[in-house]
C-alpha cells in the first residue's frame, strides 16, 4: 500500500464508508475500466453479466464514491475505453 506510506491515518472500508455517508468527504477518486458518452462509468467487470470475461477488483465502495462526492475519474485514455453504452 504505497498510498499510505506517511500517513497520518488509516481507516479500514467500513469506517470510510461511514465517513462518505455522513457526508465528511468532499471529492473521491475512482478508476474505471471503460466510460460512455454519458458519463457512465463501469468499474465492475468486462463482457456478459451473467458470465464476464474480465472481474475488476474493488471493495464494492464505487456507488457510495460516485453517490456521495463530487467524483473524479482516473483511467488511461485509451480508444478501446471509450465504449457506446456502458
Amino acid at each position: 500500500q504505497r498510498c499510505t506510506k506517511r500517513a497520518n491515518m488509516v481507516l479500514g472500508s467500513a469506517d470510510v464508508l461511514l465517513l462518505l455517508q455522513r457526508g465528511y468527504v468532499d471529492v473521491g477518486f475512482m478508476g474505471g475500466a471503460q466510460i460512455d458518452q454519458f458519463g457512465n462509468l463501469n468499474s465492475s467487470f468486462i463482457g456478459d453479466p451473467a458470465n464476464p470475461k474480465t472481474r475488476l477488483p474493488g471493495t464494492g465502495g464505487g456507488n457510495d464514491i460516485s453517490s456521495l462526492t463530487n467524483m473524479i475519474v482516473a483511467m488511461k485514455h485509451e480508444k478501446r475505453r471509450f465504449v457506446e453504452h456502458v
